[in-house]
Formats: structure tokens, sequence, C-alpha cells
């Protein structure tokens, strides 16, 4: 027989992804039963702000092999990168450390502190990362905002499976030692763009989630708990939303249903 959250959410998925716009991809289980649940789960498709779940493992994972440091201090650039994110308008600042840009990176985003990081940990060394993780379909392969290297057909991409996977390993323990995965965790925490899987949540459930969005693309990845201490990794992409950038309705559903979404994965743990 299949676990609790799983047939609970058998039961009430088909209908929540029938009914919500675009192409869903869905990966979730409860990490005591880790008995996992997926739709599409290991197509691989364009990752947008997703990639920095990896990109932050990959990181912290530098860490632990002492060529990198929280404490690091890596110098800013003037050049403007564009999209989310606060660093390209804090002109007075010259430098800041690894682990505050891995927080702005996560918590609000940013693209700059994004590019800042790849550029400190290589590109290679996110793909060797993801590698030794077994994310199949998780390739970083050009900067945030690169949209030359984007037209050349140079993507960054994941699949569901993988998200839920990278964020298991951190949730775990299993990825970092306990002091860099609570980092990891307490970033994730703090997201600050919550429209999405925590957005029909009660107050007292918790969620350490990345969102991710592109023109027809609405993604959310997290790890959920409940007030009982139940945890589930949850991952939620949906591509192919029709009418941006000039109508914002397929957007605006994709949201809804990963908030459904969320919310069922909420009471399928829930006693």
């Amino acid at each position: 027989m299949p676990s609790r959250f799983r047939a609970r959410l058998e039961a009430w998925l088909p209908a929540l992804v029938e009914a919500g716009p675009g192409n869903v991809h869905l990966a979730a289980w409860d990490l005591a039963e880790r008995e996992p649940l997926g739709v599409a789960a290991d197509v691989a498709v364009p990752a947008a702000s997703t990639i920095k779940v990896p990109i932050m493992a990959a990181a912290l994972t530098e860490v632990v092999a002492g060529r990198l440091g929280l404490s690091d201090t890596i110098p800013l650039k003037e050049t403007r990168t564009g999209g989310t994110g606060v660093l390209d308008a804090l002109g007075h600042l010259d430098r800041l450390s690894l682990a505050d840009l891995l927080t702005l990176m996560v918590m609000v985003s940013d693209n700059a502190a994004t590019n800042l990081v790849i550029e400190t940990v290589g590109i290679a060394a996110v793909n060797a990362f993801c590698e030794r993780a077994g994310l199949t379909s998780t390739r970083l392969r050009r900067l945030l905002m690169d949209y030359e290297a984007r037209a050349r057909g140079l993507e960054n991409t994941t699949s569901a499976r993988d998200q839920a996977t990278v964020l298991e390993g951190l949730a775990n323990g299993t990825l970092l030692p306990p002091r860099l995965s609570a980092f990891a965790m307490e970033v994730l925490a703090a997201q600050q763009f919550n429209d999405r899987l925590p957005a029909l949540l009660p107050d007292d459930a918790a969620v350490a989630h990345k969102t991710g969005e592109l023109s027809g693309i609405r993604h959310d990845v997290g790890v959920l708990t409940t007030p009982q201490g139940r945890r589930a990794v949850v991952a939620v992409l949906v591509t192919g939303l029709a009418g941006e950038p000039h109508s914002p309705t397929g957007a605006a559903a994709a949201c809804r249903m990963v908030a459904e979404i969320g919310f069922a994965c909420y009471r399928a743990l829930s006693p």
C-alpha cells in the first residue's frame, strides 16, 4: 500500500493539475516515508531561479572542501545584471561576504549576487556537484540574465525530481555538515517571494523554498514543515504558460495552482 502522504496526494492532485494552466512537472515525498510521487518529474525544463538552490549547495560544498569560506569577501562589479535583486541599486558597496551573496541570491533572488557566486565557484564546479548529487537533469550553462547565451541555446535546466532531491539532502543534512545545512535551510526559509507554495498555508506551517520565473514559466520548490514536525519536499515546475508578457492571466493561474498544490501537500502531511 502507498504511504498516507502519497495516497492522499494521488487522490487530490489530478484534479488540481488537470485544471491548471501550462505543463506541470511535480515531485513530492514525505521525508519520513520517502515514497515519491511524480508528474513528469524527470523532464528537463528551464530552471529559471530554481537553479540557485544547487548553486548554493555547490558553493557550500566548496566551503566544506576548504576552497572557500562563508566570511570570504568578494568584490562587486559596476556593471548591472538586471532582473530581480537589490545589488544593482546599492552603489556604495564594493565587497560582500560569500554568506551575504548566498543570502541575497536566494532570499530576494538577486541575479547580480548569483553571477558573482557562479564566477567565484565556477560553472564546472556547480555541474560537478550536480553530477555527484545525482541531479541528472540539472546543469548550469550560463550566467543569469545572459540573453546572448540564451539565444545561442544555452539554457540552465533542472527537473522536479532533481530539485526535490537536493532539497531533501539539505533538509536531512546528507549533503553538507550540520552547520552548513542549517545555513542553507535558514536562507531558504527567509525567501521573500511567497505567492506560490506558502500562499494558502496556515501561519504555523513553515516553508523553506525558492521560486523561479521567466516568461511562460512559474516554479516553486521547497521543504514544507507542519506544526507537528512532519516534513515533505515539494517541487512544482510549470512551463508553457500562454499570454506572457502581454497578459498575466496564465501566470496568475499557475501561481494559484502551485499554492493549491502546496496546501494539498500540507493536508496530506497533517494528522
